[in-house]
């Protein structure tokens, strides 16, 4: 398939944005952002800011910081301007980083078998992420796109331990299809379609779904196609932060991503009021049961919780006056899920895309 040259992540958000306008199961309270926005930030309280700050993957200001401290503190940074702390790429330390093509390689095949772990409660993406680290420093010819292409389920279970991920046949597949793809279009190699991307956050999303069905994360809704790009989206930012914005992971357009819409976020969300969820869809999340992939209550959820979160970056711009990334603000609200002392009723989807 030809990569076209339309802005797929300008779609996803006019995509997103008309199913918000017409979405009667999920709906976003405005008000509810803006208190999220303040209890996100916090000005005139004389607090110093504590962790310690990354370098790179930052907006170049002190009213923006990244730290290791991934906590929902904002700081004062100045007279009447609020401080968003934001934690960095790899802020629960379960990543393989090595600073060259090989961590490349790890990323994509990590973000490849992203998805689904909810069917069982012991199993969670920190798992998925420590166990192929593992396989990697043990052994790195492991990831080999050859070997990909030809693995199975005891190569799967080599590469993330022998306890079986839910979906497993299809993680096989996905993993699978990284190999074969990279074989067949990039030379076995992840970085040089990073490389071919030419430092375009937006082209590399454009690469990743014109190649990898297992990235194609769109569905229909009242008869338009929507898409979402969760598994696309967040390589791209994974590159970005592992490399510190710089060398392969500069993406002079990493502004364009958006938040990526899985099951944590939008319950993140609904706790603070920013989602409402109609009776029928509150009983269904509440009950634990599943809601299918594709049908109008799940597009809806996770169509919203994308412009729910992009309303919130705005409104966060504007407290303290510099840019603030999507990419990060996900990684914030993502971490105050996994941190919550609090049990979050998440929906439940059986799916490869999230």
């Amino acid at each position: 398939m030809d990569v076209g040259e339309e802005d797929c992540l300008r779609d996803l958000r006019e995509g997103c944005e008309w199913v918000a306008s017409q979405s009667t199961h999920c709906t976003i309270d405005d008000r509810a952002v803006e208190a999220l926005a303040d209890a996100l930030c916090a000005s005139d309280r004389g607090r110093s800011t504590t962790g310690a700050t990354t370098a790179g993957a930052t907006t170049g200001d002190a009213s923006v910081q990244t730290t290791t401290d991934a906590t929902s503190d904002a700081t004062q940074a100045g007279a009447g301007r609020s401080t968003l702390r934001l934690p960095p790429w790899n802020f629960d330390g379960v990543h393989f980083y090595d600073g060259g093509p090989l961590t490349v390689q790890y990323l994509l095949l990590l973000d490849a078998l992203n998805f689904c772990f909810w069917p069982d409660p012991s199993l969670h993406y920190e798992h998925l992420a420590s166990g192929l680290r593992a396989a990697v420093q043990s052994d790195p010819s492991s990831i080999d796109a050859a070997r990909l292409a030809a693995l199975d389920v005891p190569g799967l279970r080599a590469l993330l331990g022998p306890k079986p991920f839910p979906l497993e046949q299809q993680r096989v597949q996905a993993a699978r299809q990284v190999g074969q793809v990279l074989l067949r279009r990039f030379s076995g190699s992840a970085v040089n379609m990073v490389v071919e991307a030419g430092g375009s956050a937006e082209r590399l999303v454009r690469l990743l779904t014109a190649h990898f069905t297992y990235f194609q994360d769109h569905a229909i809704y009242r008869g338009r196609q929507v898409a979402l790009f969760k598994r696309a989206q967040i390589f791209v930012a994974d590159v970005w932060g592992a490399f510190n914005g710089r060398g392969l992971g500069h993406f002079s357009d990493v502004h364009s991503l958006t938040m990526f819409a899985d099951y944590i976020v939008p319950a993140v969300l609904r706790s603070r009021g920013v989602l409402k969820y109609a009776e029928g869809l509150a009983q269904s999340v509440d009950g634990r049961q599943q809601i299918l992939a594709g049908s109008e209550k799940e597009v809806e959820v996770r169509a919203c919780c994308i412009v729910a979160t992009e309303r919130l970056r705005v409104r966060l711009e504007r407290r303290v006056g510099k840019q603030v990334l999507s990419v990060e603000l996900d990684w914030l609200l993502w971490s105050l899920g996994m941190e919550s002392t609090a049990p979050l009723c998440h929906h439940r989807t059986m799916t490869i895309y999230y």
